[in-house]
């Protein structure tokens, strides 16, 4: 009998196991049995290789064999699957990773063609182990939402994407009459029995797929992509050189087929990149700047992430990349053997000129405001021809750093005061201006102007433009501090290089102590020695002990108090000047810490509460909403700096807050001005009165018109800070 052969018999006791872990169906979910299906599944997983491996050892490889075991992977991935959707760890649309398959059979019953033996591929058994270790991943109890559905998306898509590459290859090849052992290959030659419906059909399907390939936009804010009905004038012109190759050179081979596939792969990432990092990031791509910073955001994402969750992303955007590139050579395949079709080679002809005309009559930018008229995406090659171009300017241009403004401010008028300049991560215009945001944070910001005015201060609020958006701080922070423009590294790294006065410098010629306050800061700092502070504190001597939150670990409570202990509290000193960048605002916001009234607690190795951490850790980030995680952030900090300056009423603090950009598109949405709100909070009428004087208005709300660019708030703040 065929289950008695051994490699069967492994197979049978995979089936048992199985069996066993879909009796947690009809269980209650407790860590217990969540642990004994996880156990039972990857025991299942692991004898996946060695029935096979018995099989060829023994010679008795087998149909049946295969099919039993197609069918025991079948019915795990299917049991995995609901028991995702039970835990909640998923929608129930999980359930379609155990679907597919059945569906797939089905259909077949009703269009026979999809019953023909499919050619063997890696491909399939790859997905397989990696469709049942994302579900297990997914119920096992330590990972849990917004991850475990990330988890299951993937992997469900990646499925989708292997399924769909069979349905296209069995639409496209000559039809053999159904068999009745769908697990057995006929080695019969089958009559080409295909008509003219599925031919043109198979055809509509390439088309379709390469030209959205190429024209589809992002999907706002998610990383998610959809199709607005743009056509693709680059898609247009590879039907046209195919024609033309087919007529005056020859039929493309496999080979060519490949090279233009991968070409093909680099255009789609391409657009992928140029609709997508606008939308969530809010500026487009420059690859000669933003490749550099690749090492720095991989060294935070492994501090931040498990190993194992980093491995299986990377795993993942690797098959991902080689299904899409399966999916577009089978597209292109079909479209090269339509060239050898006299009736479809002419109809492909006229549908690329008529792509060609309406292309010259309606030219790019998309008018999508119009739904009835046709529209193109803009053409991939240019944005590789942009980036290309900024390359070339970039090695080879050089270019002047403007002059700086005048520091000979004597300060007269924050003289004995303690000066902190504060910018507050992705704090943004988007804060105010957007409704939502503004009603949220309504009550936050109330009890801040609350604090403001019960100790003793008043507070003048402006915007001013950013010249960066949603990341790269430290050109806000180096527009600001020297009065220079900086919107791009190259001006950067170039200003570092000259030695040219600064607001530190500004500060210490006028007996001021400068110190700056960098809890995100775990490596070197070059901008430090052109800046020429007195102190630093980073990461390292600030000793956080207490639990991480998000990217930076440090709580921004805990800075301002470290600060206060090491530098404010000291007796007979100088007056302070603190440069502080925030991180409890940074991107993607949660875990938000919370906020600690007993300002001691927060110094010592337990600043928080057991449940304090839990109901912290609860709140992680909303992948498809950071929204309410925006504004969860920025009520933290309202909280933390109000709390300070209650805790401090006696002291004599010039505090300047402002945001250093808007938050990523994602929350504040693509085309959002680049204005950041500042506020100057003070005890000293004649600083504020001479900041109103220059623009700003009173209150903690600010109001347009934007003052002025950042650089130009130098010299407008060491103007009202001076005498002359």
């Amino acid at each position: 009998m065929n289950l008695l052969k051994p490699g069967n018999l492994v197979t049978a006791v995979r089936a048992a196991l199985t069996a066993g872990i879909a009796v947690a169906l009809l269980q209650p979910h407790t860590d217990p049995i969540v642990w004994t299906v996880v156990a039972a599944a990857v025991l299942v997983t692991a004898l996946d290789g060695v029935d096979g491996w018995i099989a060829r050892r023994t010679g008795t490889v087998s149909a049946f064999g295969a099919r039993f075991d197609m069918e025991v992977d079948s019915a795990l991935i299917l049991v995995l699957s609901i028991l995702a959707w039970q835990y909640e760890k998923a929608g129930a649309w999980v359930i379609l990773s155990g679907l597919l398959r059945y569906l797939f059979v089905a259909a077949g019953w009703q269009w026979t063609w999809l019953q023909q033996p499919l050619f063997p591929s890696r491909r399939r058994q790859t997905i397989c182990v990696v469709q049942v270790v994302g579900l297990i991943a997914t119920v096992s109890p330590v990972v849990t939402p917004p991850t475990s559905i990330a988890i299951a998306a993937t992997a469900l898509a990646v499925l989708f994407v292997s399924f769909a590459i069979d349905t296209i290859w069995l639409m496209g090849r000559p039809r053999s009459a159904p068999t009745a052992d769908l697990g057995r290959a006929s080695s019969a030659p089958a009559p080409d029995i295909v008509g003219p419906g599925q031919r043109w059909g198979t055809l509509a399907v390439a088309v379709a797929l390469l030209n959205v390939s190429l024209a589809f936009d992002n999907l706002w804010p998610t990383p998610a992509i959809t199709w607005l009905g743009c056509l693709s004038i680059e898609f247009a012109v590879c039907i046209l050189l195919l024609i033309v190759v087919r007529q005056f050179v020859a039929p493309p081979s496999r080979a060519a087929i490949g090279w233009l596939s991968a070409i093909w792969l680099v255009l789609v990432l391409g657009r992928y990149a140029d609709v997508t990092a606008p939308a969530l990031y809010g500026r487009d791509i420059n690859l000669y700047w933003d490749l550099r910073f690749i090492p720095d955001v991989a060294a935070m994402v492994i501090r931040a992430a498990p190993a194992w969750l980093i491995l299986l992303a990377c795993v993942v955007a690797a098959l991902v990349v080689l299904l899409l590139y399966g999916i577009l050579r089978a597209a292109i395949a079909r479209l090269a053997r339509a060239m050898e079709q006299p009736h479809e080679r002419r109809a492909l002809a006229v549908l690329a000129l008529a792509m060609g005309v309406l292309f010259a009559v309606r030219p790019t930018p998309p008018l999508q405001d119009d739904p009835h008229v046709l529209t193109f995406s803009a053409p991939v090659t240019a944005v590789y021809a942009r980036q290309a171009r900024l390359v070339f300017q970039a090695v080879t241009g050089s270019r002047a750093i403007a002059p700086s403004p005048s520091m000979a401010s004597d300060l007269a008028l924050v003289d004995g005061a303690d000066v902190f300049l504060i910018f507050i991560e992705s704090y943004g215009a988007v804060s105010w201006d957007r409704p939502a945001f503004a009603a949220s944070l309504a009550d936050s910001r109330r009890q801040f102007d609350g604090a403001i005015h019960a100790t003793g201060r008043d507070v003048v609020s402006a915007f001013v433009e950013s010249p960066t958006f949603g990341g790269s701080s430290w050109l806000a922070h180096i527009s600001l501090m020297s009065g220079v423009e900086v919107r791009d590294p190259e001006t950067n790294a170039l200003l570092m290089t000259k030695p040219r006065d600064t607001v530190v410098t500004a500060f210490k010629r006028r007996g001021f102590r400068t110190v700056a306050l960098m809890p995100g800061l775990k490596q070197q700092w070059p901008e430090g020695v052109f800046y020429k502070f007195d102190d630093i504190y980073n990461a390292d001597r600030l000793k956080y002990r207490g639990p991480g939150f998000g990217w930076f670990t440090i709580p921004d409570q805990f800075s301002i108090a470290s600060l206060d202990a090491a530098e404010v509290a000291r007796p007979a000193r100088a007056p302070l000047f603190v440069f502080y960048p925030t991180i409890s605002t940074h991107f993607p916001f949660s875990p938000t810490p919370p906020y600690q009234p007993d300002w001691p607690r927060v110094l010592t190795a337990d600043p928080f509460t057991e449940a304090e951490v839990d109901d912290a850790y609860s709140t992680q980030p909303d992948w498809l909403d950071f929204g309410p995680g925006y504004v969860a952030a920025l009520t933290y900090d309202f909280a933390a700096i109000g709390g300070y300056l209650t805790r401090r009423p006696e002291k004599d603090v010039v505090m300047i807050l402002l945001g250093d950009h808007q938050p990523p598109a994602a929350v504040s949405r693509e085309g959002a001005p680049w204005d950041v709100p500042v506020h100057v909070i003070a005890s000293r009428p004649a600083v504020l009165d001479a900041l109103v004087a220059r623009g700003f208005h009173r209150g903690l709300s600010p109001e347009r018109p934007t003052l002025s660019k950042m650089h130009a708030l130098l010299p407008t703040l060491l103007s009202a800070f001076g005498s002359k």
